[in-house]
């Protein structure tokens, strides 16, 4: 309610540019509308209904640990609950996600598998609507199995009378009761309640922000694992989350990996660039699960890892990537 006070503090980070950010923080209901000092003024702000901790995926976003989208897969069956997808489809949309659900994502003429690979890959978690028969369902079990063994985040909501996924823990569901589910149009046809959404979407944005941090932080400590066992001790990250290491051999040649738990996007290959020496044998690489690609996409990365320099690998080949990095070879 009252407004923020000036600080020197405040003026000398706007100064030093995308090297520092300032995030005010209010609670949902209040507005900062005439509360922020005059040097920061042009910030946008915040806003958390419980407590200022649901805006540390924004935290982790400015500090370019994690992307600033949200990006979930949404796996169901359509007779048994299309018109809850189709509602968390249209809801998660206006929270901040991009959201992927067949009935709308999967064009006419294309490979259906391919494109759920691809999808399910360039998503930071799974949401499954467990319903009576999700489990019978070979489409289902294909994109459960991926999320299990590439450890997307996951989110399961569970309705009445529906089957649970054996091996996602009680913490990770979020059951609705009969008495929030309200019909719709059709007769038998149910979407959720506002208490039941507002739960989900909670549960979705809290898991989604631990999940994609806990993936790339697997993805690094697996490679300097690869790294320390084959002896390269000269290891570090700096302060922008590369990964700097020096090869074992006489020349101490210097690589630089910036490594992404999604497909890389255009500003993942310039943070590769703007800390690695380009020339006609790169010394930094982009790590990165490539392999599930579609095929015109995988072009287009390979296309852009050619034009910056940089090398593109897969994250399925970390002990090759360690070998080269340790003998001193191009990656």
């Amino acid at each position: 309610s009252t407004a923020v006070p000036d600080e020197s503090l405040f003026r000398s980070w706007v100064s030093k540019g995308p090297s520092y950010v300032v995030l005010p923080m209010f609670p949902r209901g209040s507005t900062a509308v005439g509360k922020l000092p005059p040097s920061i003024s042009g910030v946008n702000a915040g806003f958390w209904s419980e407590h200022p901790g649901e805006l540390v995926d924004h935290l982790l976003a400015l500090a370019n640990l994690t992307p600033e989208d949200r990006r979930v897969f949404i796996s169901y069956r359509r007779r048994e609950s299309q018109e809850i997808a189709e509602q968390l489809f249209e809801v998660l949309q206006k929270n901040g996600f991009d959201v992927f659900v067949d009935l709308y994502r999967i064009p006419p003429g294309r490979d259906v598998q391919a494109r759920l690979m691809d999808e399910l890959v360039h998503k930071s978690m799974i949401l499954v609507i467990e319903t009576q028969t999700i489990l019978e369902s070979e489409w289902i079990e294909l994109e459960l199995t991926f999320a299990q063994q590439h450890e997307l985040g996951r989110l399961a909501l569970h309705l009445p009378g529906g089957v649970a996924v054996p091996w996602l823990e009680e913490s990770y569901r979020v059951r609705v009761a009969q008495n929030e589910l309200v019909p719709f149009r059709t007769s038998g046809s149910f979407r959720l309640d506002d208490s039941a959404l507002d739960r989900l979407v909670q549960h979705l944005v809290t898991e989604h922000t631990r999940a994609l941090f806990r993936r790339r932080e697997v993805l690094v400590d697996s490679l300097r694992l690869a790294l320390s066992l084959r002896g390269v001790r000269d290891q570090r990250i700096d302060n922008r989350g590369h990964l700097h290491a020096v090869s074992c051999t006489a020349g101490r040649r210097e690589y630089v990996v910036w490594a992404t738990p999604r497909p890389p996007e255009v500003d993942d290959f310039r943070k590769a660039y703007d800390v690695c020496s380009p020339g006609p044998h790169p010394s930094g690489a982009v790590v990165s699960p490539v392999g599930y690609r579609e095929a015109a996409k995988r072009e287009r990365n390979a296309w852009l890892a050619d034009r910056s320099l940089v090398q593109l690998r897969d994250a399925g080949t970390i002990g090759d990537i360690a070998d080269r990095i340790a003998s001193g070879s191009d990656l």
